[in-house]
């Protein structure tokens, strides 16, 4: 069985290699902002109840929000997980209405038992998410306010940062635990602007610019929960964690090139290795659930400070902010005779408002998730489905908004950790 999972943890560190390296598909106008669009979802256990888990704890899952959590974990089990998903995007404008889309692994995860008190999960997930082309028309005009040429710009950039992490969770006294986790954020980001003349007669040369940020850098943040047992059977779970800022090390390439229609590209600039750094703010987030038999209640908040952070020495960016609220439901958790009493039925709503903003407006994040939770025979594992509906907007007289439909799946293995033989 050991051998099993030592064979397991070397093709998750294999896919994370081919992961990595392929960078994860994605489509969204507003990911040209920043460091684009950041994934706050965590593993199985949370995103299919919308990205709730700070205040949650469940031997069933691993908990990718709040590394605390993992002290839930069964001593006598290994978990892993897998997750991937679907988007289909629809943009918006007055005059357009354009679908969309994508499909990407979306992280891989182990957890295990080092001893009864303490638990460790590694893992490989997105840190955040970049997949844009925009197109618009700049008019260049004389001294007399008379028209040049018109120049046809296209925007476009693709990549994300990846996180591969380790957390590790102390239990204390069986009902406060504390967490760590160390992030190791790595990936590129290539933005490439491209400009042609809307006609081959003004005299004007196609004109384009690549630049590719290499980003490398750790990051560490911590969680603790307390949890307990009251009025015959109630239990509840409080969490909190806060994340500390950092900054990450950058190394930009840039490629500026002019050229003819017909005419071989003649590279006007080409810098390289032209180091500098990104500001990633601190965070800190609370949340509390309940349980008694059948149910399960449970809310997260989080507060990230990114108007902290700067571009260029100038405040660029929004505190950023989130509130999930969601419910679990099983028939009957500890009889159930029939397959559909074991199903964990799960049901969140979400509000988010994003570090960035458009036209001084802030961009918000409105969604819903349903989910199931499919046990497997005779096995802690399941397969987990859910779908995630929302809409990206300021919702201040948008010019632009998204709204998408995200089908999840996320797979949580159990098996045997290591059982000690006994001869006589």
């Amino acid at each position: 069985m050991l051998i099993k999972y030592r064979i397991i943890l070397i093709l998750v560190l294999l896919n994370i290699s081919i992961v990595s390296q392929a960078q994860q598909t994605h489509s969204s106008p507003y990911s040209y902002i920043g460091i684009g669009d950041i994934y706050n979802s965590g593993l199985a256990g949370n995103r299919t109840l919308g990205g709730l888990g700070i205040g949650t704890r469940s031997s069933y899952y691993l908990n990718g929000l709040n590394p605390a959590g993992l002290s839930a974990m069964d001593t006598m089990s290994v978990t892993f997980e897998f997750g991937a998903s679907g988007v289909y995007n629809i943009l918006e404008t007055k005059t357009l209405r354009e679908p969309s889309y994508n499909g990407s692994i979306d992280y891989l995860a182990l957890g295990f038992p080092i001893t009864r008190w303490l638990k460790t999960s590694v893992g490989f997930t997105p840190f955040s998410k970049v997949g844009y082309s925009l197109n618009e028309q700049q008019t260049a005009y004389d001294d007399n306010n008379n028209e040049l040429f018109v120049l046809d710009r296209n925007i476009k950039g693709e990549g994300g940062l990846n996180n591969l992490y380790l957390s590790n969770s102390v239990d204390l006294l069986h009902k406060f635990s504390l967490g760590l986790t160390v992030s190791y954020i790595f990936g590129q980001i290539t933005n490439i602007t491209a400009d042609s003349p809307s006609s081959t007669g003004s005299g004007v040369s196609n004109y384009s610019e690549e630049l590719k940020t290499k980003v490398s850098d750790f990051t560490y943040s911590f969680g603790l929960q307390y949890h307990d047992t009251i009025n015959k059977g109630l239990k509840y779970t409080v969490g909190a964690i806060y994340g500390l800022e950092s900054n990450l090390k950058t190394s930009t390439s840039a490629l500026m090139k002019s050229y003819s229609v017909g005419h071989e590209a003649d590279t006007l600039i080409l810098r390289d290795n032209l180091n500098s750094s990104i500001s990633l703010p601190s965070f800190m987030g609370f949340g509390f659930s309940i349980q008694k038999n059948s149910f399960m209640y449970g809310l997260d908040y989080k507060y990230t400070m990114w108007s902290q952070t700067s571009v260029d020495g100038a405040p660029s960016y929004l505190d950023a902010q989130s509130l999930v609220v969601g419910a679990e439901y099983i028939p009957k958790p500890r009889t159930a005779i029939k397959y559909y009493q074991r199903i964990r039925y799960r049901l969140a709503a979400k509000y988010e408002e994003s570090y960035m903003k458009i036209n001084n407006n802030q961009l918000k994040d409105i969604g819903i998730t349903f989910g199931v939770g499919l046990p497997m025979k005779r096995s802690k594992s399941t397969l987990n489905l859910s779908l995630d509906m929302g809409k990206h907007a300021t919702f201040a007289g948008d010019v632009l908004t998204q709204s998408y439909f995200r089908l999840n799946i996320d797979l949580s293995l159990h098996d045997v950790w290591f059982i000690k033989r006994k001869y006589d």
